[in-house]
């Protein structure tokens, strides 16, 4: 696996990718908690959901790039131009 790389930058990726992952569901269970009854209460969760949705975003896109840069590595196309 990731030949021709140093083994710690696949093990970096690697842990990232778990790191990442793990972020990312703790996100999504943050996502699916039932609302407030109380409107007010309510109006400032769903405020919360669109910044713990964007960090969801965020996270999935950085799932995607260390997902591509490993199959790269795996490939033998990492850091190729």
């Amino acid at each position: 696996m990731h030949t021709g790389w140093p083994a710690e930058l696949g093990d970096q990726l690697l842990q990232l990718k778990v790191v990442v992952s793990s972020r990312l569901a703790r996100i999504h269970l943050n996502v699916r908690r039932p609302l407030h009854s109380d409107s007010k209460e309510r109006a400032k969760e769903l405020e919360d959901q669109e910044v713990v949705d964007a960090l969801g975003n965020e996270a999935r896109d950085e799932l995607a790039k260390v997902s591509d840069a490993l199959e790269r590595m795996d490939a033998g196309s990492y850091g190729l131009c």
